[in-house]
């Protein structure tokens, strides 16, 4: 047996050899080697042909999904207004509810500013020999002692200038129970600009003026969330407010300056949290029991529409404030702070 001559060209592998190559992995085809001519037709023909087979196919399937999405589609609107007309109704009788409410509450607002006006005039069982308005402490402005006279010595200067922050405020008149504007709910105050600054500086000229130690916003006749409360010489500005925790129970003296002339005992809680917002709209916290946490409920109620009257069971439970009565000098001070 001989060896086989490298260098010859024509030798060939033994029967049976290994012929096997490691793979290129840079192999490509290239641009002469690429497949040409029919063999390349028929693919392109076989993949045209399985294109239109798909778009067939989706065209078919659209068409006859089409009557289902329809039926789907109708039974759909079917629910919907079989569900409007259930839901009809419950709507019309809360509407009606709301309206009636609404309107009892008016009338027992009529009722109650009726009932009072009757008993100042003498006519009502409660007939008194005119009670003062309620939370006054001072005389009426026409007998408050008046300054010195202007004399020659000062005639002729110069009057002081009024402060600016002060002339921006002023008094206005407080809405009175039976006007419609007492029984609306405030709005939230979304804006804390120009308008909501003059509102908390004439909401607390008018208290300081009135005298009492609260107002709100509704008793100004502007239905918004906002109200003011001076007690020991702090005054609370109170944007939003609400309580967000209470605790025992506490009886007193309650009055109202939408309500001159009666007070009555209410039962609120003895100690209240609040969270508000400042004129600013920065979040403050309020926390008060005694007089200031009985404030705080009072005004509160207010931006609500409710008055401490709706906590009392019968007009009868109202006191007339200036009937002579021997412990009236401690009614006026135990109510001069509430509005």
């Amino acid at each position: 047996m001989t060896d086989l001559d490298p260098t010859k060209s024509d030798q060939t592998a033994k029967p049976g050899a290994d012929t096997h190559s490691t793979p290129d992995e840079t192999f490509t085809w290239t641009a002469d080697e690429a497949p040409t001519g029919a063999g390349a037709s028929a693919g392109e023909t076989t993949g045209g042909g399985i294109l239109e087979s798909l778009r067939e196919a989706v065209d078919d399937l659209v068409v006859k999904a089409g009557p289902t999405v329809r039926e789907i589609s109708a039974k759909a609107a079917e629910i919907a207004a079989s569900a409007a007309d259930k839901a009809a109704p419950a709507v019309r009788r809360a509407g009606e509810a709301t309206a009636e409410a609404s309107g009892q509450l008016a009338k027992k607002s009529r009722d109650w500013a009726s009932d009072l006006r009757g008993s100042r005039a003498g006519t009502g069982p409660s007939a008194g020999p005119g009670p003062p308005p309620a939370c006054q402490g001072r005389p009426p402005r026409r007998d408050r002692p008046r300054g010195p006279r202007p004399t020659k010595a000062t005639r002729g200067r110069p009057r002081p200038r009024a402060d600016p922050i002060l002339a921006a405020m002023s008094v206005r008149p407080i809405v009175m129970l039976g006007d419609p504007r007492l029984r609306l709910k405030g709005q939230p105050v979304d804006s804390f600009g120009k308008f909501l600054h003059g509102l908390l500086d004439d909401l607390a000229h008018t208290m300081r003026d009135a005298p009492g130690v609260g107002l709100a916003a509704p008793q100004l006749g502007e239905p918004l969330q906002v109200a003011v409360i001076e007690v020991e010489r702090q005054l609370h500005e109170l944007v939003n407010p609400r309580i967000v925790r209470s605790e025992g129970d506490d009886r007193d003296l309650e009055g109202c300056l939408s309500i001159p002339g009666y007070v009555a005992y209410v039962t609120r809680r003895e100690r209240v949290w609040v969270v508000a917002q400042d004129r600013l709209g920065r979040k403050i916290r309020v926390a008060g029991s005694g007089l200031l946490g009985r404030a705080l409920q009072h005004e509160l109620d207010h931006l609500d529409g409710k008055l401490y009257i709706d906590h009392l069971e019968s007009m009868d439970e109202l006191l007339p404030v200036g009937a002579g009565n021997e412990d009236d000098a401690e009614v006026r001070e135990a109510t001069s702070a509430l509005a």
